[in-house]
């Protein structure tokens, strides 16, 4: 039997609805990802908007991101009897936000400090002001196998600043950018980032370790892979300075990448090669000589390029010129 392909991201913008139709599809969204809620936005008119962007994953993890404008959200216990969701959410807001349940007293966090909250009990949220959401969720069995100290009924305001949440949640970044789904990559990742949030909630001992061994390793080279998709045209980027950008030895870097079946220079060369044949092949850039190309994709030199590019594509650079 063939598997199934993954399940898309699914997307809202409020933008695209007519006002008088606007928080019915809102509601309808947010129960379509699991996430029911009642919303009172605070706000009237043409002034409220909503854009969000939910990846499931396996089981009951996922990530998701979006702009909102000021509202009130409740998980009331009728919507929550209702749902099917044993997940532990992990909220980042741009401002300042506030959140109420779970039997404790209401908690206010600053700009992009993290909540960790059972999303399987009432509970409020009030976001103030506009600004913009990252929101991850992990399924409770995962998170409690690498912190069996963290108790998921009770919020937990964790610092955003820690090394630990930065990473967890720009690793969140990356599998949204990847469009992984709820396959088998959607599994492991949503493992991945069970180890990191675990991490950043207190993992010790054998979970710690095992915790850095998977998730922390996906997570460190996904980001180093991103830094290099966004800065190849630097002629200068090296292992060494992208090392010290990460905080880790020029050897670390390189196990990883040794460990994903990759070369770091491969990778680097990778992206500098795709972006000089999509500038070749485009009759846009047809004034543009193949030396300026080649310097413009992080090449030193043209001998280097024109070598790489036919080891590569089995073709000199003029010859896919149009």
């Amino acid at each position: 039997m063939e598997s199934l392909p993954a399940i898309p991201a699914v997307r809202f913008s409020s933008r695209e609805l007519p006002r008088e139709t606007r928080m019915e599809y809102l509601l309808d969204f947010y129960a379509r990802v699991s996430m029911g809620i009642e919303l009172e936005p605070l706000v009237s008119g043409e002034a409220f908007q909503l854009d969000l962007s939910v990846q499931p994953l396996s089981g009951n993890a996922g990530v998701g991101h979006g702009s909102l404008s000021p509202y009130r959200a409740r998980r009331t216990p009728g919507i929550v009897a209702t749902g099917n969701s044993d997940g532990v959410l992990l909220t980042r807001f741009t401002r300042r936000f506030s959140f109420s349940g779970h039997g404790a007293d209401d908690l206010t966090l600053e700009a992009g400090d993290v909540l960790v909250a059972n999303f399987n009990q009432p509970c409020g949220y009030l976001y103030p002001d506009a600004g913009d959401i990252q929101t991850l969720w992990l399924d409770r069995k995962q998170l409690l196998a690498r912190a069996p100290a963290f108790d998921p009924d009770a919020p937990a305001h964790l610092d955003g600043r820690r090394p630990e949440l930065a990473l967890l949640f720009a690793y969140a970044t990356a599998i949204e950018h990847a469009g992984i789904g709820d396959g088998a990559l959607g599994q492991l990742a949503s493992m991945h980032l069970a180890d990191l949030a675990g991490l950043a909630l207190g993992a010790s001992g054998d979970e710690a370790e095992a915790a850095r061994a998977g998730g922390q390793k996906a997570a460190r080279l996904a980001a180093i892979r991103a830094d290099l998709a966004a800065d190849f045209q630097n002629t200068d980027l090296s292992a060494t300075s992208v090392a010290q950008r990460h905080g880790i030895s020029v050897r670390y870097l390189q196990v990883l990448f040794e460990q994903s079946g990759q070369t770091f220079s491969d990778c680097l060369l990778e992206h500098r090669l795709r972006f000089a044949l999509s500038q070749l092949s485009d009759p846009r850039c047809s004034h543009l000589r193949v030396a300026d190309i080649a310097f413009e994709s992080g090449f030193a030199d043209l001998t280097t390029f024109n070598r790489a590019f036919r080891r590569r594509f089995g073709d000199t650079p003029s010859s896919v010129r149009p």
